[in-house]
């Protein structure tokens, strides 16, 4: 077949398109494809170069025997003779055409766009038309993320130095970069060269937000692996991401003429590159959390907002960067997003609440923010994501040990009151995650070891509650909740009174413990305590 393609005549299209399909049909059953068809194919490629019934079958049947490094070698030979135009139309073609489910397809299509740009390196029409052509494979195959990553990271490099006077290039080649380093190898790419390449165009094109996003989404994904944080760092990559952000909030009419997804790419990159103890250093040396309280107090806007509280979140959470955050005061200024732009994004809220109990944590909360702390605290209770329930829990924890710890006589802490305490008893009485029903149980538990908070309780129908949870098999099976809900019934039965239904549902409780394969210590005394508590009071 690949004998008879030589004499074939232009004229002939007819064999020509079966002769094409025949070849394709073959090649894909043929475990390793000859490098030589590469040269055969482009010849049969060019015979029609208006006929796509010839020239897709060609173009196909050429992905499958280039993706070999001989096979890419052959294929740039048979290029050399072959005008820029030609080469265009082949690197347009192949961005059209579906590679199918087919890995080989996938990874021979990525190589024939990259032969064609390293055949025809001043060809800038051509380069443009094959990086979005290996871009639009990317985003549609694994197979494809894969094809590129196996490219090497050096072919890759090149194209960014050999493109970078154009920001639309460089934009496309960011996007490929950023897609392929999220799939399958795609570590290879994170590469000093590589890097150093992104942050050149970041720096150059500074002023082009499609290309800004791009490079900052590369960069990224890149941090998202403790190697890849590794090369940033060495490579000035993190340096970049901080420096971009702080040009944009220095400059009013900057800021105003930039999209909000700049902003967002930056801020989310940052947050992924802050995963590394030593870039949190060399952030915060460098003022990030500033900058980062400035990007939720000038912009406004969830999609940065939001991001930069989580940032910030990540920051709090380490005793290192903490006081930075707290005389930012980062807190205040979140509260203030919130107050004038009630979240609804789930486990945004719980972002907040997290930085709030880190900052109480050690003592960093300011007083006038405690009082609101506690009433987002109360309205995340009540919404449908748990891991902003569990953060409300555990906050509220943090405050009710420090309520126990106001001298009488000095005012009531804002945590101590019938709502906060109604919200976290139906929590208890209705949850079935084991871990929001122990925080919101142990903060119950912290406030109840003050007797004249009882009678609270109680008026808020707490024990009522307890007895519910108490028989809940999902809730059986966690030894921490169950000592919880333990502690809780002894610390209630001491002024509950005795009635039939709570010496039926402590009994029941105690059956339920005794019944676990590792029935918990503290958890059976405390439930025996409540049950003679119960009996000497009846």
């Amino acid at each position: 077949l690949l004998g008879l393609v030589p004499r074939l005549d232009a004229q002939l299209v007819e064999p020509v398109a079966a002769l094409a399909a025949a070849l394709e049909a073959f090649l894909d059953r043929s475990p390793s494809p000859p490098p030589e068809a590469c040269g055969v194919l482009v010849s049969l490629a060019a015979l029609h170069t208006a006929a796509s019934w010839v020239r897709v079958p060609a173009l196909r049947a050429l992905t499958l025997c280039a993706s070999s490094p001989a096979g890419a070698g052959a294929l740039s030979a048979a290029l050399t003779d072959k005008n820029d135009r030609f080469a265009l139309a082949v690197a347009e073609e192949l961005a059209a055409v579906s590679m199918g489910p087919s890995s080989r397809r996938a990874a021979g299509a990525c190589a024939v766009l990259l032969t064609l740009c390293a055949a025809k390196p001043n060809a800038g029409e051509l380069a443009e038309a094959a990086i979005k052509g290996l871009l639009a494979h990317c985003e549609a195959s694994v197979a494809a993320r894969r094809g590129v990553a196996g490219m090497g990271a050096g072919a890759l490099a090149g194209l960014l130095a050999s493109q970078a006077k154009s920001a639309d290039c460089m934009a496309a080649l960011c996007r490929l970069l950023g897609c392929a380093c999220e799939g399958p190898e795609g570590a290879s790419l994170v590469t000093e060269a590589i890097v150093k390449g992104v942050v050149a165009a970041l720096k150059k094109h500074a002023g082009q937000p499609a290309l800004v996003v791009a490079a900052v989404g590369f960069l990224g994904a890149a941090a998202g692996s403790e190697s890849g944080r590794e090369v940033l760092l060495q490579s000035g990559g993190v340096q970049a991401l901080l420096q971009a952000a702080q040009a944009l909030m220095g400059n009013s009419r900057t800021q105003q003429a930039t999209p909000i997804e700049v902003f967002a790419s930056i801020v989310a990159a940052l947050d992924r590159c802050a995963a590394s103890p030593t870039a949190r250093g060399l952030l915060v040396k460098d003022g990030v959390v500033a900058t980062l309280v400035a990007v939720i107090a000038q912009l406004g806007d969830e999609r940065a907002a939001l991001p930069a509280i989580g940032c910030l979140r990540t920051f709090a959470l380490d005793e290192a960067s903490r006081a930075a955050v707290g005389k930012a005061k980062a807190l205040e200024t979140a509260l203030q997003y919130e107050r004038a732009h009630p979240i609804s994004q789930q486990a945004a809220l719980g972002a907040l609440l997290q930085l709030a109990s880190a900052l109480a944590f050690s003592n960093m909360l300011p007083a006038d923010c405690l009082a609101e702390s506690v009433d987002v605290a109360q309205r995340a209770l009540a919404r449908a994501c748990m891991s902003d329930r569990i953060a409300a829990a555990r906050l509220l924890k943090l405050f009710a040990e420090q309520a126990v710890r106001v001298p009488p006589g000095k005012g009531r802490h804002p945590v101590v009151s019938e709502p906060v305490l109604r919200a976290l008893g139906q929590a208890v009485g209705q949850e079935e995650t084991p871990a929001l029903v122990a925080a919101a149980a142990e903060t119950l538990n912290v406030l109840l070891g003050q007797t004249a908070w009882h009678a609270m309780a109680l008026a808020c129908g707490y024990g009522e509650r307890l007895l519910a949870a108490m028989g809940r098999p999902a809730l059986a099976q966690d030894g921490r909740c169950m000592s919880q809900l333990a502690c809780a019934a002894a610390l209630l039965s001491r002024s509950a009174g005795t009635t039939r239904r709570a010496l039926l549902g402590c009994v029941g409780f105690l059956e339920g413990l005794l019944g676990l394969p590792d029935c918990p210590p503290d958890a059976l005394a405390a439930a025996l305590e409540a049950l003679g508590a119960l009996l000497g009071s009846a």
